[in-house]
């Protein structure tokens, strides 16, 4: 009989009604495959939903904790921080307590609106606890989460386990106590269950900056950096968070979240507290940047005999929310777990390390600023200072800098009366190409870096099949039939220089050529398909451009392309640009001409090869000064706000072009470098400033209309 009276106690306390109502039954326990519910996929006892996939899940009923929920011996163990929070220091909380053993009354008028005449004024002491894990860099900025009712112990546990796992990005936790009570009426209440964005504000204002000041931690302000989480109202308070400020949080993780009816002083614009998440607020609006990892019991909280409305059903508030958030296509995962209760311990234990790596699932930090470079720095070349909007000469060899303003260049404009070609696009699929069949990273991974070798990485990457994407131009002045040189361009379609190239043809400022404009394989850097191709240090792009595109072109649009290597070009931006120089050095028997705008001359290889140790950093390292002449003619650019990695000594972009510059002026290549101030990493603005002026001295020396240009 006491236990029975302490668990209707609680959910009394809950629902703001007075404990006379003891007499009601215990939690019933629910079906998963209710008629109404959500459809879900049971798995097997013991086990938790997949980490990188989104939808509902049913698990138990045995609850086992999770290794990760263990401290290791071996795995690093962050820092805990403890201090305290006074009321009297707060602008926000002041503090508010519900009288001793009084509660709610429902209103007659309404029902779902509960009066509360017993709350005054009151101090409290609020407890917070900071974890710092071992690998963060003190000073540097770092993602976060923030915990309700803390301090959360099992949250450092896992995070130590699953940092040192690199399944989760090294982060700070902050896990803040309430500020007293429950429910309608108390500290806590006013805290978690209003439906406002002031439960945020006040950690931002009056939180956060203790933490940064007190422990020497740089929080980030990215949202997609920025996690909450909580249990019970914790939990719909953390949706709370993110869901007025989503430009403050971007990630929500709860246990048996309360999507019901609590909230207190009553709402007119939200009657129905946080059960008006699912009935309105997320149908009815726009989709926000929200990922949310969501967790209810079987029997968890109801009660029929104190239902003083139909909105306080814990495990109805959270099918619904997994309803609402699958219809307007949430990012979500929706744990629905058998012989389980309220916030329950062992469920948590066996899903929190699955639930925090679904919550990261995706997240990468924002490349950092990169600073603004000074072109006469100690150690760069010597370069000619251009008037403000100039170009380089198009017939000058060297090193330029050009900027602070990009203003476009006229030929990237459409002209009337000038003769415009025709684009064809069509699609290349991976199953067709024996080159390149196609690979992804792994979902939500990142490649980390080697600890026996920062300068090599190691990915987790697994065939996949992709869509490749080409644009064919081809000029109104070419004669079908004739043999026609030609430029083949990275990550296209690349409209801007089929502009370009209908202006400068028909100014005979460049031959009459055809331009390949080709799509990556899909993703970025290392263990993906675009990394494959552009980052790999061999001919391997080139042989596929050869024997699977161009021959493509030939056949499709009634074109002939030169074989005569001074007659064909390659161009592209980042690591497109790396390629482009890739394609002619290791074939120069089929490209003597190359364009490049922030060429990734860096370390960004993948796999290690042991020949080229350090990636396309080996260009100017060793390969161009240790080898004969190529005859290669290239125009190179990079801007003085370009990337910078600072993870090993071989990806800075500055230093990478500037290297590049050096080593060819000294081999007495034919080259051209612009160093363009005010600009990032292939600035739109310079291309739009310079794309013609490089065309024009790449293609220097071929002949246009019957004359050398």
């Amino acid at each position: 009989m006491f236990r029975l009276l302490g668990i209707a106690f609680a959910v009394c306390l809950m629902t703001g009604i007075n404990p006379a109502c003891a007499q009601a039954p215990a939690r019933p326990t629910r079906d998963p495959h209710t008629p109404g519910y959500v459809t879900a996929t049971e798995l097997p006892d013991g086990a938790n939903a997949p980490a990188n996939t989104d939808g509902n899940f049913i698990l138990g009923p045995t609850h086992s904790p999770a290794p990760e929920m263990t401290v290791h011996d071996d795995v690093p163990q962050g820092t805990v921080y403890n201090f305290d929070m006074q009321s009297t220091d707060s602008r926000i909380y002041p503090g508010i307590a519900r009288e001793a053993r009084t509660f709610g009354t429902p209103d007659p008028a309404n029902p779902a609106k509960l009066n509360v005449t017993t709350s005054h004024p009151a101090p409290y002491t609020r407890h917070v606890a900071v974890y710092v894990p071992k690998q963060y860099v003190a000073g540097t900025v770092a993602p976060f989460i923030v915990g309700a009712d803390g301090p959360d112990r099992a949250l450092f546990t896992a995070l130590d386990n699953l940092i040192a796992a690199h399944k989760v990005p090294v982060m700070i936790a902050i896990s803040i106590g309430n500020g007293s009570g429950d429910a309608q009426g108390s500290e806590r209440g006013l805290e978690y269950d209003t439906m406002s964005g002031l439960y945020a504000e006040f950690v931002e204002k009056e939180v956060l900056p203790l933490v940064e000041k007190q422990y020497n931690v740089k929080l980030t302000t990215d949202p997609n950096g920025r996690a909450t989480m909580g249990g019970s109202s914790g939990g719909s308070c953390a949706l709370i968070m993110a869901w007025y400020h989503p430009e403050w949080y971007h990630r929500v993780l709860t246990y048996s979240g309360t999507y019901v009816n609590q909230q207190w002083p009553w709402n007119p614009e939200t009657p129905g507290g946080a059960w008006d998440f699912h009935q309105r607020l997320i149908p009815n609006s726009p989709v926000k940047p929200i990922r949310i990892w969501m967790e209810v019991g079987d029997k968890d909280n109801y009660n029929p005999n104190i239902m003083r409305d139909d909105m306080h059903d814990w495990v109805l508030a959270n099918e619904n929310m997994a309803k609402v958030l699958a219809a307007k296509g949430y990012h979500y995962q929706f744990v629905f777990a058998r012989n389980a209760g309220h916030t329950d311990r062992a469920v948590k234990q066996q899903t929190l390390p699955e639930a925090l790596e679904y919550l990261w699932a995706g997240y990468r930090p924002p490349r950092p600023s990169a600073p603004t470079r000074d072109p006469h720095t100690a150690g760069y070349v010597a370069a000619k200072e251009l008037p403000d909007g100039a170009n380089a000469p198009v017939k000058a060899d060297g090193n330029f800098i050009l900027g602070p303003t990009h203003s476009p260049a006229p030929e990237m404009t459409a002209q009337e009366g000038v003769p415009q070609g025709t684009v064809y696009d069509f699609t290349m699929e991976s199953t067709g190409s024996k080159t390149y069949p196609g690979i992804a990273r792994e979902a939500n991974t990142n490649a980390r870096t080697d600890p026996a070798n920062p300068g090599r990485m190691v990915v987790n990457s697994h065939p996949a099949p992709y869509t490749r994407k080409v644009a064919v131009y081809v000029p109104k002045q070419y004669v079908p039939g004739t043999a026609a040189p030609f430029i083949v361009g990275a990550d296209g379609p690349d409209r801007a220089l089929f502009t370009a190239l209908d202006n400068l043809i028909a100014a005979k400022k460049v031959p009459v050529m055809i331009a390949i404009s080709i799509g990556n394989g899909s993703g970025d850097a290392q263990g993906s398909e675009r990394g494959l191709e552009y980052d790999t240090m061999s001919g391997l792009y080139a042989e596929f451009v050869e024997k699977e595109v161009l021959p493509l072109v030939e056949k499709q649009y009634h074109v002939k392309l030169t074989k005569d290597p001074n007659g064909r070009a390659t161009m592209g931006g980042s690591s497109g640009g790396s390629a482009a120089l890739a394609m002619a050095w290791y074939h120069p028997e089929l490209y003597h001409r190359v364009l490049t705008y922030s060429g990734t001359y860096v370390n960004q290889q993948w796999p290690a090869n042991p020949e080229t140790p350090h990636g396309a950093w080996e260009f100017h390292e060793h390969l161009i000064p240790n080898s004969p002449v190529k005859p290669i003619r290239i125009w190179m650019e990079v801007g003085d706000r370009d990337n910078l990695n600072t993870r090993d000594d071989y990806h800075d972009w500055v230093l990478a072009n500037e290297n590049m510059a050096k080593v060819l002026a000294a081999k007495h290549y034919h080259y051209q470098f612009v160093f363009a101030r005010n600009a990032g990493h292939t600035d739109r603005a310079v291309k739009q400033q310079t794309l013609p002026e490089a065309l024009e001295y790449i293609w220097q020396g071929y002949p246009v209309g019957g004359k050398k240009n």
